[in-house]
């Protein structure tokens, strides 16, 4: 049952949390998917559909799936409400919600060419298309893989993308010789807004046939005399035929991450993930401007407008070992900071309390016993797929009760997991 209250006992140390799942078309299907097998575990009752789509499991506050806290006699209540009933467990950082949303995503093909928008263009755009931008939110993410995980993110250097306008005759024709050629001889950053623009205002019967003739050029080629480049490319179109996105793998930076590495993306980053299991922190916002690759609305003008045309690599994250052992990721941001900790069997780690921030804790691998800090008592026990909220100014020891090494990730506001 699900009630609101205006108080509730905060007498324990951790608060576990019902979250939402998010079925998309772009997740895994069924029990292949990492969000439908962390969800089973944490709630036997939670029905796996092998037809299913599983994408997202969201923790946090957000409107769209807000998380519930669970009390020991089963009676649930919105987190918000919680919050809002008990502000002492803010700490010293009063906040009228959490500012950040945390994910686990499981991705079978790719989800939308895509820029997230910074603050002020977040507020315009929801005051003009609400329907599109359901709050007035930036949306600065980092992203963590679980698993191999493939992304485009970013700008090429323009040299290479001139390199590819030459190599590739059906990108060279889909934006046009003329454009091509005034490309080439600046190679600017506002030479590469007018080419990509070019590109993504080119009518869907026009970028059909380009595409068409570009698969069907690499497929007569053998596996070994393709580059990756090529076989990305021959994957998306499979996903999404005639799709002006599949370009993209030319122009935009491929990264293949692995589990330990992390990816942070500002506002008006260009970004499409390819395929992988990832958690992924972001603050509070569902705020998306799609441009391809995808079945959902796009607004192609409002992306070529937001983008940033800067031809970088974005560096990935390794995050900063604490002494502790926990490793952190932190980027420039308030409003969120990650943190990863593996803990071999029969260990124990001690969480000391933060005046700074709450935390959300999501226990990837193994099970673990939790009791207040320094306190003799028996403790809760909680195994994978378990989602805990953990309030500011509260210690708490963790320890590993199964075979196995126990992987934890924990969410909170920037710096706010550093004591």
């Amino acid at each position: 049952c699900l009630v609101r209250m205006e108080s509730r006992s905060t007498d324990e140390p951790v608060f576990p949390l019902q979250c939402t799942v998010k079925s998309y078309a772009w997740g895994k299907v069924g029990g292949s998917s990492l969000v439908a097998r962390l969800a089973r575990r944490a709630d036997p009752t939670f029905c796996v559909e092998e037809t299913t789509p599983y994408a997202e499991l969201w923790m946090g506050c957000h409107g769209s799936g807000p998380s519930r806290v669970v009390f020991p006699d089963g009676v649930e209540m919105p987190l918000g409400d919680w919050l809002a009933a008990h502000p002492e467990s803010w700490g010293s950082r009063k906040q009228p919600a959490l500012p950040f949303l945390f994910k686990v995503l499981s991705i079978r093909h790719a989800l939308s060419i895509q820029v997230h928008p910074d603050a002020e263009s977040a507020a315009r755009l929801h005051v003009q298309r609400p329907d599109l931008y359901g709050d007035a939110n930036h949306k600065p993410e980092l992203l963590c893989p679980l698993s191999p995980f493939e992304a485009l993110c970013g700008f090429r250097d323009t040299e290479t993308i001139a390199t590819f306008l030459t190599s590739v005759p059906e990108l060279r024709a889909c934006v046009g010789q003329e454009m091509a050629r005034e490309f080439e001889q600046t190679e600017s950053h506002e030479a590469l807004r007018t080419l990509y623009t070019q590109l993504m205002t080119r009518s869907e019967e026009d970028v059909a046939t380009y595409v068409e003739q570009l698969t069907s050029r690499l497929s007569a080629l053998r596996e070994e005399e393709r580059s990756k480049e090529e076989h990305v490319c021959l994957r998306l179109a499979k996903q999404f035929p005639g799709d002006v996105g599949v370009f993209s793998v030319f122009l935009m930076n491929y990264y293949r991450l692995q589990p330990g590495e992390a990816l942070f993306l500002g506002p008006n980053i260009i970004h499409a993930y390819i395929s992988g299991d990832a958690v992924e922190v972001m603050a509070c916002s569902d705020n998306v401007v799609r441009g391809g690759l995808t079945g959902k609305p796009k607004d192609v003008e409002t992306l070529c407008q937001l983008l940033s045309y800067e031809t970088k690599t974005i560096p990935s994250l390794h995050g900063e070992p604490r002494s502790d052992g926990e490793v952190l990721y932190s980027p420039n941001v308030t409003e969120f900071e990650l943190g990863r900790l593996s803990l071999p069997p029969g260990t124990t780690h001690s969480f000391s309390p933060s005046s700074l921030s709450p935390f959300i804790m999501l226990i990837y691998e193994g099970c673990v016993s939790v009791r207040p800090a320094g306190q003799g008592i028996p403790g809760r026990e909680f195994g994978v797929g378990s989602v805990l909220f953990v309030p500011a100014g509260r210690g708490i020891d963790v320890t590993t009760v199964s075979r196995d090494v126990c992987t934890l990730y924990r969410c909170g506001t920037g710096c706010g997991l550093r004591r």
